[in-house]
């Protein structure tokens, strides 16, 4: 009933987990298994995850009255960075060094047109840029951004979007200036936090977080924004109008 992962978060590559060819189940009971291996010599944030199927799929941790006093332990260059025995369904343990900053391609002799970091992407209308990292039940999860001034669905993201558990999700929009409200629901009810994983979501607006979260029940709901847009007047007629000064006499020397 129990399994592992030792995953690479930068790049999602599995670096080592059980079941695995070398060991395919944990089936002596109370019995100590240990597992050694050597980490690549490159900047990386590793993240171990821990599950258990047992208790008619609702997970009781590996530590009970009536199942043994089970544990885990992960140490690395002798020092403890996860342990645990009471987790329910899953446990996460993140350590390393961080990921590596992204590289750029070497330039060209030929002079290229590039974009500096300080260039708006949404040059004239506003820049709104959600992130979502899923749980263990990504079909489970939904999100709507509604624009609040003029009622459109401006994005709409069903559940069977999201079908890769632990995976990360990005959404980008251009759009005039408005206020918008942004829900997320799950149908579990108990969010994307921290029951069946550490999933959590962030909304940027104009590269400024305005929204984060994911530890929610049934549905939870953001407005952000700079308000509606003013209602365009008329244009004025290219041709002159006749027009009545305040203080002109329309009949001078007479009685009007």
């Amino acid at each position: 009933e129990t399994s592992w992962s030792v995953v690479n978060d930068c790049n999602g590559d599995v670096l080592e987990s059980m079941p695995s060819a070398e060991i395919p189940e944990y089936n002596q009971t109370r019995f100590l298994y240990t597992k050694e291996w050597c980490l690549p010599e490159t900047e990386a944030l590793w993240k171990f995850t821990i599950e258990d199927s047992g208790h008619g799929g609702d997970g009781d941790g590996l530590w009970s009255t009536t199942d043994g006093e089970g544990y885990y332990n992960v140490t690395v260059d002798g020092k403890v960075v996860g342990s645990g025995d009471e987790f329910g369904k899953m446990a996460n343990h993140t350590f390393g060094s961080g990921c590596p900053p992204t590289t750029s391609p070497k330039p060209s002799s030929q002079p290229t047109e590039s974009l500096s970091p300080t260039e708006d992407p949404c040059p004239n209308a506003t820049a709104i840029e959600l992130t979502l990292m899923t749980n263990k039940y990504p079909l489970h999860t939904s999100w709507s951004l509604i624009d609040d001034c003029t009622g459109a669905n401006v994005g709409t993201s069903l559940s069977s979007a999201y079908d890769l558990k632990f995976t990360l999700y990005s959404r980008k929009w251009c759009l005039p200036m408005s206020t918008w409200t942004w829900t997320i629901e799950d149908e579990r009810g108990n969010g994307i936090c921290c029951d069946s994983g550490e999933g959590y979501y962030e909304i940027k607006l104009d590269r400024e977080v305005v929204a984060r979260g994911g530890e929610f029940e049934g549905s939870e709901s953001h407005t952000f924004g700079m308000g509606c847009a003013p209602t365009s007047s008329p244009r004025p007629s290219a041709s002159p109008t006749e027009s009545l000064a305040p203080t002109e006499d329309p009949c001078p020397g007479k009685r009007a």
